[in-house]
């Protein structure tokens, strides 16, 4: 949208006069809203109000306000105005007040013109631009969020006038600008929402996978817990019956040795009957050991089969969730650039709306119930434009400093540390 820059009202082209003031349009510079045909979009896809938007705005620490500002008011490099004349003076004394403000503003203080002081001056300095720049990206927030609130407000009467029954005959470009917005949205979210529908049943189908083979998993360890209990009493009857056979090989043993000593005496034959006992207990029992050492074999095995089916189920367990985590991945990429597009077509949309919005403006065609909008909307622009010269008057002002001064202070600095380092080995050579 474009605005008259003598009474500052909408006007719908910078031609003529003024339809408000009847004063002439002709070479005037546009300001406002631009319309819909030159309305340039900026990198996040929002439309560029006027003043441009300072948050991209890089400081170039070696521009000089005042000597670009003499080059302006001086004409062309390398043309200087002869200092006896007149207009010279005039220059003069603009720079001088623009060198008062700046350094008001700027708030660093006289520039030392010889070596003294040049310290002080420089950490002055580096401690007051810092203030400038927290105060200018400050003021930058306030114009993003008046730029936010600008938005809302076209927003909220281009979706008023939109509704209304006339709008498609008093405002037909507008209206299917608007139409063919919304069917892109429309088509992108169905897109977006079948997209992610897709990912979910995928991930629905594997989390049933999961938990399918996490239930399988629980009903092995429940039979592990349990198989391992019979393993632990098969286990003890086992070693039981081993320690009794042993107690048989302990005894025989013995008598052996006293057959041995007392081979002579008449005991010998109790040994050899008691022999002949151990000998018949030791065979009646051994298989009954080797029953319940097969007994106990078998129940290990199935103890061991149960824990390898476990860890048998954890490894599906763990394919099918590094399964999931790739299709996670693979459909977050997709999904960013469809909310990326999405979000691209949002903007289209509702700078469509706001175009409407400019148009009836344009046209001092609102709603009864916005008529006081217009002068709110204006207030919000002269707001905006005052906001961004104060950044911009802020910026010269933290890049006024002497570049000579600090250049100076580098110097000093520099020689003072190669004096102490001098002063120490001296020191260290006669210590």
């Amino acid at each position: 949208m474009n605005y008259c820059p003598h009474c500052h009202k909408p006007i719908a082209k910078m031609e003529g006069k003024c339809p408000h003031c009847g004063k002439s349009l002709d070479g005037s510079q546009k300001i406002g809203i631009e319309n819909a045909e030159q309305k340039e979009i900026s990198p996040e896809g929002k439309a560029e109000l006027p003043g441009g938007d300072l948050s991209g705005v890089k400081i170039d620490l070696d521009f000089d306000p005042r000597k670009e500002r003499r080059k302006d008011l001086m004409g062309e490099a390398g043309k200087e105005v002869k200092k006896d004349s007149a207009p010279a003076i005039g220059v003069k004394k603009i720079q001088i007040e623009i060198d008062k403000e700046l350094e008001s503003l700027s708030g660093y203080g006289p520039a030392p013109e010889g070596w003294l002081g040049t310290v002080a001056y420089m950490f002055r300095v580096m401690s007051r631009k810092k203030e400038l720049r927290a105060q200018i990206e400050r003021i930058r927030e306030e114009i993003k969020e008046g730029r936010k609130n600008l938005d809302g407000d076209l927003l909220v009467i281009g979706r008023k006038k939109y509704s209304e029954p006339g709008a498609q005959k008093a405002y037909p470009v507008n209206v299917e600008k608007i139409k063919i917005a919304k069917e892109k949205l429309e088509s992108a979210g169905s897109t977006k929402d079948l997209e992610y529908r897709e990912m979910e049943e995928n991930q629905n189908y594997i989390d049933e996978e999961i938990v399918r083979l996490q239930n399988e998993a629980q009903k092995y360890r429940v039979e592990e817990e349990t198989m391992a209990k019979i393993v632990e009493e098969h286990r003890l009857e086992f070693q039981k019956a081993r320690a009794r056979m042993q107690r048989f090989e302990i005894e025989e043993r013995n008598i052996k040795r006293l057959m041995t000593e007392k081979a002579e005496s008449q005991e010998l034959e109790k040994l050899k009957i008691k022999m002949a006992q151990v000998e018949d207990e030791k065979k009646l029992f051994a298989p009954q050991l080797e029953s319940l050492r097969s007994i106990f074999e078998e129940s290990e095995r199935k103890l061991a089969l149960i824990r390898s089916s476990i860890v048998e189920i954890q490894g599906k367990i763990s394919i099918a969730s590094k399964r999931k985590a790739n299709i996670e991945m693979a459909y977050k990429k997709k999904i960013e650039e469809m909310d990326r597009h999405y979000h691209s077509l949002q903007e289209e949309y509702n700078d469509a709306i706001r175009d409407l919005a400019v148009a009836s403006l344009e046209n001092d065609d609102l709603p009864e119930e916005f008529k006081v909008m217009k002068e709110k909307i204006s207030k919000r622009l002269s707001s905006i434009r005052g906001l961004e010269d104060k950044a911009k008057k802020l910026e010269n002002a933290m890049n006024s400093y002497s570049r000579g001064a600090f250049q100076r202070a580098y110097i000093l600095l520099g020689s003072s540390v190669l004096a102490i380092i001098a002063l120490v080995v001296i020191l260290l050579a006669i210590l």
